[in-house]
């Protein structure tokens, strides 16, 4: 395409396009190195939309996994805090049994002088749920309610997690994945600015004996990866002797 000046009008040019009659279109070369590049972009971009996708899902799958092992870890801190530290029948890895001074309906029960009467147990373990391991809780009234500690094992037939499983009590089922729950008996940390100087701590009495709980949450997020979160917290139960 080419110009010439047709003429002058009020001493202006005005000028007019003059085709050849040809246009040159793209050769295989250009549009091949064209699409390349399309694809090249549009590969890189679906691959970071992938990435981001997944990493969305799995910010979230954590912070699912964070709030349940809050819950959960509150939940039995709360439960154990009404027990004796050595009344508890503790099966590393599956669950724990222990008495609470509360009856099926959660009232706390007292005897006809005031004191407090031990009342029910309950039992959290994981159990397998369709391939998956969930917690669960189980509870029982105490045959005959005493002012002493219960001990699980003391009663007929025992209170272990297999009479619990085996019973036809109701039973709770808590969401999400459990993979491990264990409690263990520690000695508790001294207060501060108690301890002296080449003296080797001593216990006197179970009140400095505590419940460590530990809870394992997991989750299977997409593309197969699997999360899981620990928490674990120290309980001081209120009813120690």
């Amino acid at each position: 395409m080419s110009l010439t000046a047709k003429g002058m009008k009020y001493g202006m040019f005005f000028w007019a396009p003059r085709y050849s009659g040809r246009s040159r279109a793209f050769t295989l070369v250009e549009v091949l190195i064209a699409s390349s590049l399309f694809f090249v972009i549009f590969g890189l971009a679906t691959r970071a939309f992938v990435f981001h996708s997944r990493y969305v899902k799995r910010v979230a799958a954590r912070s699912s996994l964070q709030n349940r092992a809050i819950f959960l870890s509150n939940t039995l801190s709360r439960e154990l805090s009404e027990t004796n530290v050595e009344a508890v029948f503790l099966d590393p890895g599956r669950g724990l049994v222990f008495p609470q001074p509360r009856d099926l309906n959660g009232t706390l029960s007292f005897g006809n002088d005031g004191e407090i009467l031990w009342s029910r147990f309950s039992c959290y373990q994981t159990v397998d749920v369709d391939g998956l391991s969930r917690l669960a809780l189980h509870r029982e009234g105490a045959t005959i309610p005493s002012p002493d500690p219960l001990s699980p094992l003391g009663e007929t037939p025992p209170r272990d997690l297999d009479y619990f499983l085996a019973s036809s009590l109701p039973r709770k089922l808590f969401p999400g994945e459990v993979s491990e729950l264990s409690v263990t008996r520690v000695l508790a940390a001294p207060p501060p600015g108690s301890l002296i100087f080449g003296a080797p701590p001593t216990v006197s009495s179970s009140a400095e004996r505590v419940l460590e709980l530990k809870i394992v949450v997991a989750e299977t997020v997409a593309g197969g990866s699997r999360l899981e979160l620990e928490s674990t917290t120290n309980v001081a139960p209120r009813y120690n002797n």
